[in-house]
């Protein structure tokens, strides 16, 4: 990033306004920061994504959890069954942990439930680990 903010800085100072100054002495004292691009790819378990996940469930995910989110979220969308065939014994361990807190009902042979909040933490993860990338 070769901003011409950065080599004549210093010079340009005093015929500056007072937020272009502000500006100056901003990207000079970040510009590390700044020019670092991390990038995140799909279905990643972020700090930023168990930052929320912590917010919104109060405690920290698996990857297998985050992976299943997307999937529980489709099936709501579309039959609102559950496949046993589709997902392995982790997952089962998952989907009980969550009927057991109340955030979804049913499942195998019968229509699936989700409570209006999980929904919107589901949403809110997904969101954040599959769709507002880098």
């Amino acid at each position: 990033m070769e901003l011409y903010y950065l080599k004549h800085a210093k010079e340009k100072i005093e015929s500056h306004t007072v937020w272009e100054t502000f500006l100056i002495k901003f990207v000079m004292k970040n510009k590390d920061t700044l020019m670092k691009k991390e990038t995140q790819g799909r279905g990643q378990l972020t700090q930023r994504v168990q930052e929320a996940a912590k917010r919104l469930l109060g405690r920290e995910i698996t990857v297998r959890e985050l992976r299943l989110m997307p999937y529980v979220q489709y099936l709501m969308v579309n039959e609102q069954k559950l496949d046993i065939e589709k997902i392995n014994q982790e997952e089962r361990e998952i989907l009980s942990y969550w009927r057991k807190n109340g955030y979804l009902y049913g499942g195998v042979g019968e229509r699936m439930e989700i409570t209006r909040e999980f929904w919107n933490i589901l949403c809110e993860i997904i969101w954040l680990a599959y769709v507002d990338i880098d």
